[in-house]
């Protein structure tokens, strides 16, 4: 018995497809890698104003990217895109630590991303109420408002140095779309999330250099030890954080470049309990983590 299969083939006329492209956008997340990773699970729109006719939508669950077609040549194409889930991730107590210095004026964050994560609110300031707000998150307590939990913006817009209150890029416009293939890129920040590493080239300003430090042993009954590497002599800032925000361990040291350990005693810590470290330089450079005394 033989079976027979027949395909159909449809081709659009030439200027038909001709009239026609696609537009692939793309999100990603700069957390601990300056590079970024893709970013998961997020919403992207656009809405297409034609030459001629009325405007309509297209929306898309994308992983890391999606592809929009058949987007008519000649038309205003409008990309927006949200990410509304993972409100706890990435966001710690090390975090509360960062947003206190920059409220108390200790350490003010350094990068307009991280200005726009410490929002809480949405309110354009980076104060007390976000910290409270960020707490309540990280200890699950319930009617706890955060107005974003993810901000996605037009990767290739320089931000201001102070964002906060300023009208932010969501929207990327294509104007007289041209039918060929192109490419959207958004870039996610994580709100709440104040350790992220973000790219000079999306706002114009100089990232910090960041420390590559260890505390060991940990946990702890006693006795600690920083290791890093310097390239160069520094005075570095040690701090140590309890729990609840507090410091209760505060030290300068001077240190020449290449390897070096900083050693501290067990009054560093003074309970049992999970702390915060924070090794910071006159530059900018920062080393953060924790250690946990038994």
């Amino acid at each position: 018995m033989f079976r027979f299969t027949f395909l159909l083939f449809v081709t659009l006329p030439f200027d038909l497809a001709a009239q026609v492209g696609s537009v692939t956008v793309r999100a990603t997340e700069y957390c601990s890698d300056p590079s970024g990773t893709p970013l998961a699970n997020f919403h992207a729109r656009v809405e297409v104003k034609p030459v001629d006719g009325s405007s309509y939508t297209i929306e898309k669950t994308c992983v890391g990217a999606c592809v929009f077609d058949n987007l008519p040549k000649g038309s205003t194409l409008v990309f927006s895109a949200t990410k509304n889930d993972e409100i706890k991730y990435a966001v710690n107590t090390n975090d509360l630590v960062l947003l206190s210095k920059h409220h108390t004026g200790v350490e003010p964050l350094n990068h307009p991303a991280l200005l726009i994560a410490a929002d809480a609110n949405c309110d354009g300031k980076a104060d007390n109420r976000d910290i409270v707000a960020w707490r309540r998150v990280i200890l699950d307590l319930p009617d706890t408002t955060i107005c974003r939990y993810w901000t996605l913006l037009d990767a290739a817009t320089v931000l201001p140095a102070n964002p906060l209150g300023a009208p932010l890029p969501f929207e990327i416009t294509l104007a007289n779309y041209s039918g060929n293939y192109q490419e959207v890129n958004f870039l996610a920040i994580k709100n709440g999330n104040l350790e992220a590493i973000y790219p000079t080239e999306t706002t114009g300003t100089s990232a910090p250099e960041y420390l590559s430090a260890t505390v060991h042993p940990n946990p702890t009954s006693g006795a600690l030890r920083f290791s890093m590497h310097l390239p160069e002599p520094a005075t570095l800032l040690l701090e140590i954080f309890d729990a609840g925000g507090k410091c209760v361990f505060a030290e300068r040291f001077h240190v020449s470049g290449g390897v070096q350990q900083i050693d501290v005693s067990e009054r560093a810590l003074p309970v049992p309990g999970t702390y915060v470290w924070c090794l910071s330089g006159e530059s900018g450079r920062r080393a953060t983590g924790k250690v946990v005394r038994l």
